[in-house]
């Protein structure tokens, strides 16, 4: 097959066996890689019903076709699990070398099964596999084991990490490979310490062959053209994604102060020109990547201690959860909050959920003092730096905060419930529906909780023609919630799953631009593999991979009631442009509706058997017999 390895590895960590699994070419066009063929292999090998925290739950690492090419953000895939935090499908994206080096290994994917009983780490070299001893690399931080496996095995090795909070089971911990590079949420770094898997190595030097290497040469360099110099390309390559917040700061919906205001009185100091100006020493790229977004930051001496290039720099999810949702307002505090993040394994939007949380809670005095043994105002960034390392080892006030909000709501009682914001225990992205109210239909009915990377945002429907080859042309209002949202919520997530699918980073993809690449990456696609791929297929594959992922879900217990509205939502936001503005109960349940309509799904928001046969998927579709009812 052209795109493709043709083989995905398993390895049975309990008894150190490993086998291959050879890729039917009909299996990768239905589902085409990444979150595809990852939900796929989660639906099939692991029972209903099995506990997240066991060794029976499933750790897949998960390429698409493009990936090892030279596709501009091909570099992106996914790790797949049933997620610790929210006991439902869980999946987190992360760019890098390492995927590449995991395909010029020999394999389109890794599906990790059992447990160790002590640390282990798997070294995979060209179709060679090794269960070694990974008790010496326990403890360690992030870089520190990136650069011990690298000392011992050599430079070339691309290596994918846990850190402490993975360890000690904190339920956000996150996958690390290539140091700043995080597959971060769902819990995925928790199932990988459960598993005692400290690292997995991984060195190729295999190539991947492609159907049609002149097209795809040319197609790319358009793809890359149009994503360049379109405006949000530029200013991804200046200033990262913590550019935006000026702009979401002006729309008033920069999350701050725990989602109780959507503007920052100090955003001025946290912005991405502000972040240039004092931090960030330079931006790097991606293999294969013609943008150039990642921000190194690079601070030898600061008050928290040295804030180090290795690990990168904060983007926007991380500048506004650990900055304005905790009113610090000091870029390098923020900076080094990421790091900290980073070091210890741990996601940045949930870490800075659960201080926003215990913030206000100590505000209301719901937590007292002598419970975290410090005070914890806002804006003070030097608990801060105490909170997360405290988390990343869940000692003291951190192992309660290293539950996530929705367990923290239920140690502290009824009274905290508005104060956790989250969706199915999947803290919200730094993405405010109340201004995005379309947004907010994606976060509820997403298979994995309150993600922001599912579909187009509300802010790109505004104007006439943003998404013409997905056939949406009206302008709709960003606080509009109506049957036509509905569909351009439902269009976009099946247009984006099969990109996450690909899988290609977002930040290349101008579906909604003045230039769209859309064209494009369905050609690239083609070119890849040498199958006739049209748009229409593609948005068939992502709404097949959208329901099978959604499939898991319900199969697991998801329904109606869990693609809830968080209370905090329906309060009216207090200043700025967007200013009195909140999700009505009754429009949000009356926009659900129709996309449950949309869907094929029952009024309990379960697949039905119908659309999952018309989709291929029937073995999803028996076992959720009786649960569409």
């Amino acid at each position: 097959m052209f795109g493709y390895a043709g083989r995905i590895l398993h390895v049975d960590l309990a008894s150190g066996r490993h086998w291959t699994e050879d890729l039917d070419e009909g299996l990768t066009r239905k589902h085409l890689g990444s979150r595809g063929l990852g939900a796929h292999v989660l639906f099939r090998d692991l029972a209903a019903g099995t506990d997240p925290s066991s060794a029976e739950n499933l750790l897949i690492f998960m390429t698409g076709p493009m990936v090892g090419t030279a596709v501009p953000g091909s570099g992106r895939s996914a790790v797949i699990t049933k997620s610790p935090a929210t006991g439902f499908y869980g999946e987190a994206f992360s760019g890098g070398r390492f995927w590449h080096t995991l395909k010029y290994a020999g394999y389109d994917g890794l599906v990790v099964r059992g447990a160790a009983e002590g640390p282990v780490m798997l070294v995979i070299s060209d179709g060679e596999v090794e269960v070694a001893d990974a008790h010496h690399l326990w403890g360690k931080t992030v870089l520190e084991t990136e650069h011990q496996i690298q000392a011992e095995r050599g430079g070339e090795y691309r290596v994918a990490v846990i850190g402490p909070g993975g360890e000690k089971g904190v339920l956000y911990a996150g996958v690390f490979n290539d140091t700043d590079r995080a597959a971060a949420r769902c819990g995925v770094g928790t199932v990988m310490g459960q598993k005692k898997l400290k690292a997995v190595a991984v060195r190729g030097t295999q190539g991947v062959k492609v159907w049609d290497g002149p097209r795809l040469l040319a197609l790319l360099a358009e793809m890359s053209r149009k994503a360049r110099t379109d405006p949000l390309g530029k200013a991804f390559a200046r200033a990262g994604t913590s550019g935006s917040v000026v702009t979401l700061d002006k729309m008033g919906i920069l999350p701050s102060y725990n989602w109780r205001q959507g503007t920052f009185e100090h955003a001025a100091r946290i912005t991405g020109d502000n972040l240039l100006e004092t931090v960030i020493e330079k931006k790097r790229a991606c293999m294969a990547c013609t943008l150039g977004c990642t921000s190194v930051a690079n601070v030898p001496h600061t008050p928290y201690g040295r804030i180090n290039p290795a690990y990168g720099g904060p983007e926007y999810e991380s500048v506004s959860g650990l900055g304005s949702q905790l009113a610090i307002t000091d870029p390098v505090a923020v900076t080094m909050a990421n790091q900290l993040c980073n070091a210890y394994g741990i996601d940045t939007i949930s870490t800075g959920s659960a201080i926003a949380f215990l913030m206000e809670a100590f505000e209301k005095g719901l937590v007292a003092e002598r419970e975290i043994g410090f005070p914890v105002p806002w804006g003070d960034a030097h608990a801060v730096m105490r909170l997360i390392p405290m988390i990343g080892r869940r000692e003291g006030i951190g192992d309660f905060l290293a539950l996530g909000t929705k367990r923290m709501v239920e140690r502290l009682g009824p009274e905290a419930a508005e104060m956790a914001v989250h969706v199915k225990g999947l803290e919200v992205a730094m993405h405010e529906p109340r201004g995005k109210a379309g947004l907010m239909l994606s976060y509820a009915a997403s298979p994995r909780g309150a993600t922001h990377m599912e579909t187009l945002h509300d802010t790109a429907f505004m104007r006439e023609n943003a998404a013409p080859d997905l056939g949406l042309t009206k302008p709709l209002d960003r606080f509009e919630l109506s049957a036509e949202k509905a569909r351009y919520i439902v269009t976009s997530e099946n247009w984006r799953s099969a990109v996450n699918s690909l899988c290609l980073c977002s930040f290349l993809v101008r579906d909604a631009a003045a230039e769209p690449n859309v064209v494009e990456i369905v050609g690239m696609a083609a070119a890849t593999t040498g199958w006739d791929v049209t748009l229409p297929e593609m948005m068939e594959i992502g709404e097949r991979n959208w329901n099978l992922a959604r499939a898991f879900s319900c199969r697991e217990g998801v329904r109606r009631s869990d693609d809830a509205l968080p209370p905090r939502f329906t309060r009216p936001l207090p200043t700025g442009a967007t200013e009195g503005k909140a999700i009505e109960p009754a429009a949000f349940n009356q926009a659900l509706d129709h996309y449950y309509r949309l869907r094929g799904w029952t009024a309990d928001g379960v697949p039905s058997a119908e659309r999952l046969r018309r989709l291929g998927l029937d073995e999803a579709a028996v076992a959720l017999a009786g649960a569409a009812g």
